[in-house]
């Protein structure tokens, strides 16, 4: 079996939607070897999906969810505690 983590790329930011109130809707992608896979995730209510292939159908679900979604964006001291 062999590791592929050594190939494999961080997350790309490809689009960013804002939420209702002003949180993110992030859609990303992550290179696994030569397999890529898209996703995207919400700050406000922490809602993801992945495992996307196709950028049209995540792009939707993502702006979708933001023009719905009204789950308030982390606070600094939330964010603070998180990272802590």
């Amino acid at each position: 079996m062999s590791d592929t983590t050594s190939t494999d790329a961080p997350s790309l930011v490809l689009i960013r939607y804002a939420n209702l109130t002003g949180a993110e809707v992030i859609v990303t992608a992550n290179q696994y070897g030569t397999h890529t896979e898209m996703g995207w995730f919400c700050t406000g209510c922490m809602t993801s999906i992945r495992g996307h292939h196709h950028m049209p159908s995540i792009r939707e679900a993502a702006n979708e969810h933001a023009t719905t979604c009204r789950a308030l964006p982390p606070t600094a001291a939330a964010t603070a505690t998180a990272t802590a």
